[in-house]
């Protein structure tokens, strides 16, 4: 399997890792475990943030409190503010339990054996999340790739997340991303469609589908991967919780591609957190003087890896893998000549008819998009218009 750079770091997310932690527990430590298992949900049901309980979890350990007293916890680590929701919280705790159990809600904090490896040594780790679907901590120890971009997109970039998260996925790769409109949405559904493994990170409650549009991916991903997020349930889409969730999308995956982006976009903030943590980071190019291009053409120039064409780049991730079942392995003379002049912008049939002519008729030529079009390698985005799909 080929090895490939970019500036930004070496691609690391061939390798199939997987991640253990810990060992088999003492009945002793499991009930210790148990009661900081209270203390975590408890102070992250108080919307404290993960920093700080980490903090409180930290001096609780050196001091060597037993967790269960957690009346002396309270008064010593807990402000004045703090400790009435704190009691209110802990004392119906059963309850917020059996509400998260009916909610379909699985309950991981930092110190359980199933958090995610990948993101315990990022800069402020979440404390606690709340995971909803078919959660297999494999799904992410393994190779994830994250795309996200802009919300309102246009038909080039959605056509591209849609393919390179099917592509992706096709190779066994899980894909992530923010389940907000446009790009992210459209990589969700390009996972799906491979029947592929893909996880939204929310900036909203588990159990709150944001967009509502979005409710049937939603509830595909409920199906096929996961919802998490590090905030309690019911806890609405405020604006402020979007950048502190992008963190998390860049730390779960092990390479971050960026779908078109406007010169202040969200996305550069999860590039910017990426880098932080160390992963590596792709941009598609899109056209000059586009605004939604600005951003990716920028990332480009300073040296994020350049994604010319979806079935290359996914060769040169899954290598041998994905070449031996390459649709593109298939094709007659005739198809490989249309689809060399098919490009991911939308392309005028006059103009592939006047750039094939001197091999094919005009017929030919309409029979040739006729099967590629069955080969699901090119579609007709408007009369006379198509672009490729891979």
């Amino acid at each position: 399997m080929r090895k490939n750079y970019c500036r930004y770091g070496r691609i690391r997310y061939y390798k199939r890792r997987t991640y253990h932690r810990g060992s088999q527990l003492q009945k002793s430590e499991v009930i210790m475990n148990t009661y900081y298992d209270d203390i975590y949900l408890t102070l992250s049901l108080c919307m404290m943030p993960g920093r700080d309980i980490l903090t409180i979890i930290d001096k609780l350990k050196k001091a060597d409190i037993n967790p269960s007293n957690y009346k002396d916890i309270a008064r010593d680590f807990l402000k004045a503010n703090q400790r009435e929701a704190f009691f209110r919280i802990y004392e119906r705790l059963d309850d917020e339990r059996e509400k998260l159990y009916k909610s379909g809600i699985h309950v991981v904090n930092y110190d359980s054996y199933d958090y995610p490896a990948k993101l315990i040594n990022i800069p402020d780790p979440p404390a606690v999340l709340y995971i909803k679907g078919n959660y297999d901590p494999k799904q992410i120890s393994t190779a994830c790739i994250s795309i996200v971009g802009a919300r309102s997109c246009s038909e080039y970039g959605s056509n591209m997340s849609y393919n390179l998260a099917r592509e992706l996925s096709l190779g066994g790769i899980t894909i992530i991303s923010g389940m907000a409109r446009g790009i992210d949405s459209e990589a969700h559904k390009g996972a799906l469609s491979a029947d592929g493994t893909t996880i939204a990170i929310l900036g909203c409650g588990a159990d709150i589908c944001y967009p509502r549009e979005n409710i049937s991916i939603y509830n595909s991903i409920l199906k096929k991967g996961a919802i998490i997020s590090e905030l309690p349930p019911n806890t609405p889409p405020i604006s402020r919780n979007f950048p502190l969730r992008n963190r998390i999308i860049s730390g779960l995956c092990d390479a971050l591609i960026i779908v078109e982006a406007r010169d202040k976009s969200g996305s550069l903030i999860t590039v910017d957190q990426a880098l932080e943590q160390g992963k590596d980071i792709y941009a598609v190019p899109g056209r000059i003087g586009d605004p939604l291009s600005y951003g990716c053409n920028r990332l480009i120039k300073m040296g994020a890896g350049m994604i010319t064409g979806i079935g290359d780049f996914v060769e040169e991730i899954l290598g041998d893998v994905y070449k031996a079942n390459s649709p593109l392995t298939d094709l007659t003379n005739h198809e490989r000549l249309v689809y060399d002049h098919i490009d991911s912008y939308p392309t005028a049939l006059e103009d592939i008819y006047k750039n094939t002519s001197s091999d094919m008729e005009f017929i030919d030529v309409l029979q040739t998009l006729w099967d590629l079009q069955d080969k699901k390698l090119v579609k007709e985005c408007s009369q006379n218009y198509y672009v490729r799909v891979i």
